[in-house]
């Protein structure tokens, strides 16, 4: 159930041309990021959207996003970044991020990637360990776990493209 992040068109099954691509991450650059990688695969339209865990999210602009296309695809950027980052969807760890990608499989009916972005070989190794643990439910039906290994926290990238939920 786990695979690497599309890197080549012929690898983009779930990426259909014109189909608007919905990212989300508590972590602005890593959505830049992430878009810039599909850059040569994605033929839609790509909407980046930052949360956080330590606000509530505005759930007006993620209906709003899901409304304009009904087969939007979604992607959910998840950080491995040390020893609790497998609780992303713990709810007394991370509610947020359970509701919204909780909302998104259902609104998208399971049209959802989980794009976990280790940051060290230690975090890679960590979370691959527990992925039935980590994902439960949440990857049932077209959802699925990928991996994208390129991001940099130490890139600047310009965040004007990025929407706030909060």
């Amino acid at each position: 159930r786990i695979s690497s992040a599309p890197t080549r068109f012929d690898e983009v099954a779930w990426m259909k041309q014109g189909q608007t691509h919905l990212i989300f991450s508590t972590h602005k650059g890593a959505l830049v990021q992430y878009k810039d990688s599909l850059r040569e695969t994605v033929d839609g339209q790509v909407k980046l959207f930052h949360f956080s865990e330590d606000e509530e999210f505005d759930m007006r602009k993620v209906d709003e996003a899901i409304n304009e296309n009904e087969h939007a695809q979604a992607s959910v950027l998840l950080l491995a970044t040390g020893q609790s980052s497998h609780l992303w969807f713990d709810p007394e760890h991370n509610p947020i991020n359970l509701e919204l990608c909780t909302t998104l499989k259902n609104r998208l009916d399971g049209r959802i990637d989980f794009v976990v972005c280790p940051t060290t070989i230690w975090s890679e190794a960590s979370w691959k360990e527990h992925t039935d643990a980590i994902f439960g439910d949440l990857l049932s039906g077209s959802a699925r776990a990928v991996e994208w290994s390129s991001f940099d926290s130490r890139r600047s990238v310009n965040e004007g493209s990025v929407v706030s939920l909060l």
